[in-house]
């Protein structure tokens, strides 16, 4: 085994490995003459190989600044402790289990990162972003949580990324984003201020849940709401939008909640595989559910020729918008009674009907488009 101190800040500029014992590595050790829990790690070449033990990395209020590889092999585990942040600019983290305990923003985001399992990651401060190109498991029992956004994001094929049962991932002031092209959720718990967000790992994916996302348990939720298609990318600041088309192809529910639709072609839903909702939301190329259970439809755009159409199962419907299609028609359909407080506008038609209650414009509504048809029985 081996181990290197410093009582402040330790850098390495040169490859350091073992061959097969242990590695630490630790800035603002104690005990020295001039120790400072200001210390910083950074690595700036090679820490470790497929030979070396487990790796450990920790820090001071300094933090972790990895521009160099960190590997061993996939039977070991590396560990970053570090009272401040964790940053990655370059290099790659290759390991079998990775655990990480931070008081600042946690970001490993190098694309050939390769992490089979993640078991546990908490920052006291910040947020935590984590990408792994195999495929990675946040293992059972273990805790993800950040007061900021969290985003865990895995492009490897076949099952990517794997919740298992009773893990938990919580950020109390910010979103969660799961990104990956397939990915299984168990009986775990997500808890978050914000948005759970999920959407594929490769731009341009078709994304069905209930084939490219499957639950495997009853995850708990306390989420602000779901949005599909998209999740928050902090390298850019906004929204990225990698789904083509999303599919309910389950029978899907937020009955209490806002779904947020994020693609650039269409959302539609497997005949008899029913979606409800709280509120509705959204940015798409076209939208059409059958058999759907929407309580209200917030702010939604579908830019598309298709343009929006809802059979909402004889349930009541209120449209708060603006509702907009900007080259197509709005339907809305087979619902109990549709309340209209805010805007609808379409290109062409806009076709409103309700089958008991009929249909109220309330003050400050308006519909705009080529043909408006209201039916009510």
């Amino acid at each position: 085994n081996v181990t290197i101190q410093a009582g402040r800040d330790l850098t390495v500029n040169q490859a350091v490995s073992t061959a097969g014992g242990d590695l630490k590595l630790q800035a603002a050790t104690t005990g020295f003459a001039n120790t400072s829990a200001t210390g910083t790690l950074t690595v700036n070449a090679a820490v470790g190989d497929t030979n070396t033990g487990n790796i450990s990395l920790s820090a001071g209020t300094g933090g972790i600044s990895l521009a160099g590889d960190v590997v061993n092999g996939s039977a070991k585990t590396v560990s970053l402790v570090s009272a401040g942040g964790i940053g990655q600019t370059a290099g790659s983290l290759q390991t079998g289990t990775l655990s990480i305990s931070a008081a600042g923003s946690v970001a490993l985001a190098q694309s050939t990162n390769a992490i089979d399992t993640l078991s546990g990651a908490t920052t006291t401060a910040g947020a935590l972003f984590v990408v792994s190109a195999d495929a990675m498991t946040v293992a059972g029992g273990k805790t993800i949580s950040a007061p900021g956004q969290i985003l865990l994001k895995d492009t490897a094929g076949g099952t990517a990324l794997t919740i298992q049962d009773a893990a938990v991932i919580s950020s109390s002031g910010g979103s969660i984003a799961l990104v990956a092209n397939t990915g299984a959720i168990g009986a775990a718990t997500i808890n978050a201020a914000g948005m759970l967000e999920v959407a594929p790992a490769t731009s341009g994916a078709s994304y069905t849940i209930g084939t490219n996302l499957v639950n495997t348990g009853a995850p708990s939720t306390s989420i602000a709401g779901l949005r599909v298609g998209a999740y928050t990318d902090p390298g850019i600041g906004a929204l990225s939008v990698t789904a083509k088309d999303i599919v309910f192809g389950i029978k899907f529910g937020t009955p209490k909640l806002e779904l947020d639709t994020q693609v650039g072609g269409t959302v539609s839903n497997t005949a008899g595989k029913s979606v409800s909702t709280g509120t509705l939301t959204g940015s798409v190329g076209s939208f059409a559910l059958t058999g759907a259970t929407i309580v209200s439809i917030g702010s939604f755009t579908a830019a598309g020729t298709a343009g929006f159409s809802l059979d909402n199962s004889g349930k009541a419907l209120t449209v708060t918008g603006p509702l907009v299609a900007s080259n197509g028609s709005v339907s809305l359909s087979n619902a109990s009674s549709i309340s209209v407080s805010g805007s609808i506008k379409a290109t062409t038609a806009a076709i409103l009907a309700a089958t008991t209650s009929g249909i109220g414009l309330n003050s400050g509504a308006s519909i705009k488009a080529t043909t408006v048809s209201l039916a009510a029985t």
